[in-house]
């Protein structure tokens, strides 16, 4: 290996544990690991019991500090990605249900732009989503790239209730995908930075499963805009959406 590929190598590389920040560890805290034995089931018990555990997401045989460790990851990690990975697919349903509430006559489209507003948006996700993952894995960047990536994506959406032509939506449809592309990939590196196998996949069903309910939410929240928003600030019920 030569050095310019070290070099590469140890930029991109994620940082052993002593590398890490120390500043918020409390070292008069004792951890209280020792865990209960669990129990073992046979028979048909036993696979019962194996699909109950889908639902158990503080097991029975954690310590007390265990939990409440795993309680407070689930608030400040989890529900931070679910709510975004959320609002990604409802953003992605509200092109769809802002086109047959009034943008298509507003913005004059009258052909395959709605298509190309998927198109524009689907190919800087693919090129950046592999290029970006990169800088995940290093806390230097970890720390900043979400944040950042959030920040952009929540501008570009609200631009999107602007446009006043397809051209314009084109735009805002690109760099909405540009800022969207780190997310899913950065969510489960994050996640699985933070959680263990078994804690992990029970989690990543739920974050998953925020996909459907964003696409399910677009229209009542639609219909809710177009009910009581429509013409609110001179803007449309499509616009609100974005907003």
């Amino acid at each position: 290996m030569t050095l310019k590929d070290n070099a590469v190598i140890q930029y991109f590389r994620s940082c052993s544990p002593e590398e890490l920040p120390t500043e918020y560890q409390d070292p008069n805290f004792e951890l209280t690991r020792v865990r209960k034995e669990k129990k073992e089931f046979h028979g048909f018990a036993k696979y019962f019991f194996k699909i109950l555990e889908v639902f158990d997401w503080y097991p029975a045989h954690y310590s007390w500090n265990e939990k409440v460790f795993l309680f407070k990851t689930d608030l400040c990690v989890l529900l931070f990605m679910a709510a975004s990975f959320y609002t990604k697919y409802l953003d992605s349903a509200n092109v769809s249900t802002a086109y047959v509430t009034g943008m298509k006559e507003e913005l004059n489209l009258h052909g395959n732009e709605l298509n190309i507003f998927s198109s524009v948006y689907q190919a800087p996700y693919a090129a950046f989503c592999l290029f970006l993952i990169f800088f995940v894995p290093n806390p230097k960047y970890t720390r900043y790239i979400m944040i950042v990536s959030e920040l952009i994506w929540g501008i570009c959406t609200f631009c999107a209730s602007t446009v006043h032509n397809a051209n314009q939506m084109y735009a805002v449809r690109f760099f909405i995908g540009f800022a969207e592309a780190v997310h899913f990939p950065a969510s489960y590196f994050v996640m699985s930075s933070w959680y263990t196998p078994d804690e992990l996949f029970k989690r990543a069903g739920f974050y998953n499963s925020m996909a459907a309910v964003g696409y399910a939410t677009s229209g009542f929240i639609q219909s809710a805009c177009e009910r009581g928003l429509n013409g609110v600030m001179g803007k449309s019920s499509w616009r609100w959406q974005f907003i």
